[in-house]
């Protein structure tokens, strides 16, 4: 749990409600977070203005601004809420539908001794909504990781085997 936080949660996002620096600007709680991991108040407050331009949420405009990059966000996330990132060696389910699991930002993960049931790959409002959840969903064996990541072991985990010209299948 979060310093700060009580068991629900709750209360955990209002440190984050007005800026450090003291500005009477708030700063939407999905990024706001990210100015404990580097970046700055004025690049948050600028995210946020382009946001509201663009018809987006602030995360992706601040991923679009290139005031962070998205693997970076995604540990940062991590480290916040206190919700694993994916490891490397736990796979995506081959069951886990391709097209909804991307969409959705989230699939099944095949068994593995760290109990992780599934990856999640939160965007806009649900990054809110992790910040709520981290630590109910850190004890339900979820696990984040960045979309584009998500993305790429989703069509791996998908992809049809792979059959060298003359020869037998060859599993890729």
């Amino acid at each position: 749990m979060h310093p700060g936080s009580n068991a629900s949660g709750e209360g955990w996002l209002l440190r984050y409600r007005w800026s450090p620096q003291g500005d009477d600007e708030p700063l939407p709680p999905e990024i706001a977070f990210l100015a404990a991991h580097g970046v700055t108040v004025p690049q948050l407050i600028k995210a946020k203005r382009y946001a509201l331009l663009w018809g987006v949420t602030p995360s992706e405009a601040l991923l679009a601004l290139g005031f962070i990059d998205e693997d970076a966000f995604y540990r940062a996330l991590a480290a916040e809420t206190g919700v694993p990132l994916l490891p490397a060696d736990i796979a995506i389910s081959p069951h886990a539908p391709y097209d909804l699991g991307i969409r959705a930002g989230i699939v099944a993960l095949q068994p593995n001794r760290r109990h992780l049931a599934f990856a999640m790959a939160p965007r806009g409002i649900a990054v809110q909504e992790l910040l709520l959840r981290g630590p109910r969903l850190a004890r339900q064996g979820v696990a984040l990781i960045a979309p584009r990541r998500l993305a790429e072991r989703v069509m791996a985990a998908s992809a049809p085997p792979h059959r060298a010209p003359g020869g037998p299948r060859v599993a890729g």
